[in-house]
This record gives C-alpha cells, structure tokens and sequence, in this order.
C-alpha cells in the first residue's frame, strides 16, 4: 500500500510537470505572437506613411504643374481680376491620378479631394522695398509698413470707436512700437544686403539647402 500511494503521488507530480511545462510553452508563445503582430502592424503603418508622403509629393507637383498652365492660358489678358476663373479654386476633376479607389466614397464627400488655389501677391508686402529703390520710394514703403503694422495691431486711427481707439494690446505689454520696429528691419536688411551683395539666402530649416534668389528678382 505504502508503494502504491508512492506511485500515484509521483504520477499527480509528473502530471502537474507537465501542465505547467504547456502553460509556460502557451506563454511563450503567446508572447511571440504578440510582438510579431506588433512589428508587422508597426512596418504596415510605416509603409503606408511612405506611401500617402509620396503620393502628397506628386499630388503636389501636379497641381503645381497644372497652376503653371491654368496662368499661361491667362497671360494674354488685357488685365487681373480676382473674379477671374484662375483666382477660383480649382477641383481635381478629370485628373484620374490620385483619385481614391472606390467612386463611391468620393462621391458622397466623405473622402476629401485636392484642390488647386491660386494666391495673388497683392495682399503681400514685399519687404525688399524698404532698401530698394530711391529715397521717395524707401520712405513711402516704410509709411505703408507702418500703417500695415498699425492696422494689425489695431492701433490706427480709422479703427478710432466711439471717441478711442480699440486696441488688441493688453495694458502692459512692452513689445517694440512701430517705429522701432520698421526701423530695426530696415537696418537688418541693409546689413543682409551689404553681405551677401545682390544675393539673399532664405530657408524655413536649419538643414534645409537655401533658395539663393536676388534681390532685384523679387522686387
């Protein structure tokens, strides 16, 4: 009797090995399911954000492109108007790259389209002018840069209600006035100008390689 109680706790022993032998072998391979699912989902997500920066890129260059041909049909106009149909946004109907599969989605407006907008530059003022040209010329473009800063800041005088001028600037608020302001930009761009001749280096990245352009170009 005693070898027989022997025998069946030895056989409960092995038994209770061998579950949990399977239960660590479960784990294990539970664990190298878990992150090979995770590399995968990882490289599909990397994949597919190479694809939607490539497809950017040359969604982008053609609508640069088809801008570039939307101004040449314009060129022989008599005059500009922001009411013509190239200052209209333009969709990308008719262009069957780039198009997501299924017309479906597209057509219900759930899937945003490009679309090609073409900005004119007489809302811009073009700082060069503050250096460029004679003494008339350099004078009138700082007084319009003054009333520009002014109206953005909220401080001119045809913003006057109500007996005051509504201003957006809190009462303690030491930012640089105006004439400082115009005055310090003017110096810098003569000492650009000084350095770098006829040339100008613009970059938006410290890395990036600069657009050279001159200076007589952009004005």
């Amino acid at each position: 009797m005693p070898e027989a109680a022997e025998n069946s706790v030895s056989r409960e022993n092995r038994k209770g090995f061998a579950l949990l032998i399977v239960m660590i072998l479960i784990i294990l391979l539970a664990v190298l399911v878990f992150a090979f699912k995770r590399d995968v989902t990882r490289e599909v997500s990397i994949s597919a954000n190479v694809r939607d920066d490539l497809k950017a890129s040359y969604l982008a260059q053609m609508g640069m492109v088809r801008g570039q041909v939307i101004l040449r049909l314009d060129e022989h106009a008599d005059y500009d108007s922001l009411n013509e149909p190239w200052a209209q946004p333009v969709s990308w109907d008719g262009e069957t790259w780039g198009a997501d599969e299924g017309s479906e989605s597209s057509d219900t407006g759930s899937t945003p389209q490009p679309q090609i907008i073409i900005t004119d530059e007489e809302r811009k003022f073009n700082l060069l002018t503050l250096v460029r040209g004679n003494e008339v010329q350099r004078k009138k473009a700082a007084d319009t840069l003054k009333r520009l800063i002014a109206i953005c800041r909220r401080e001119d005088d045809r913003l006057e209600l109500d007996g005051g001028v509504k201003t957006v600037r809190r009462a303690d608020d030491d930012s640089v006035n105006t004439d400082t302001l115009v005055r310090n930009l003017v110096k810098y761009l003569e000492e650009r100008a000084s350095e770098d001749s006829e040339d100008l280096e613009f970059t938006a990245k410290a890395g990036d390689e600069p657009d050279v352009r001159s200076m007589k170009k952009q004005t």
